[in-house]
């Protein structure tokens, strides 16, 4: 698997953009789980699992079954990471890379929460030829669209745009145990 694209992946994708209005969001420098984030433009939330456990339970699920078939598994066990992620266009830090690679992670991946956005300002994945990156695949902005790739893909935001609400997810881990 290179990467899925979902669209309309939330029933009620009004719902989850509620929940992300109650929140505060950090910049990689003060977040307080400084730890487990690294360092990214913009800002985020908490992690998802500490503030809204069963909603970050269901996500999981939704996202993993588009990677496994859970009616012929026994048993499957994940770690995952996830936040919501706000930027804007004057978010983009020189000293951070915006073409990168997620470290320890098996599959990275975004959905988008910005209803008529610019759709160029999506995600794009890379290959690096001889230090210089080509662009090999672009994913759109579009609302409500979730899209998963392996991480260590070279990746990044196409284009910053104004307030581009996102919910970001990394699968750092998944056992899976499929029925005999």
């Amino acid at each position: 698997m290179k990467y899925i694209e979902i669209e309309n992946f939330f029933e009620n994708p009004q719902s989850i953009i509620d929940l992300s209005k109650n929140l505060e969001f950090y910049t990689f420098d003060k977040h307080p789980e400084t730890i487990s984030v690294g360092r990214y433009a913009g800002k985020r939330s908490l992690q998802l699992h500490n503030i809204y456990p069963e909603f970050f339970e269901s996500l999981c699920y939704g996202v993993i079954s588009h990677l496994i078939d859970f009616s012929k598994v026994e048993s499957c066990d994940w770690r995952v990471s996830s936040y919501f992620s706000l930027v804007n266009s004057d978010d983009h830090i020189p000293e951070i890379q915006v073409i990168h690679q997620d470290v320890d992670v098996l599959y990275a991946g975004v959905i988008y929460l910005n209803e008529n956005s610019d759709r160029h300002s999506g995600t794009s994945l890379y290959k690096n030829e001889d230090g210089k990156y080509k662009l090999v695949y672009e994913f759109e902005n579009k609302f409500n669209k979730m899209i998963l790739y392996d991480a260590t893909i070279p990746h990044g935001i196409t284009k910053f745009i104004d307030n581009r609400l996102n919910l970001l997810f990394f699968i750092k881990d998944l056992k899976v145990t499929y029925r005999p």
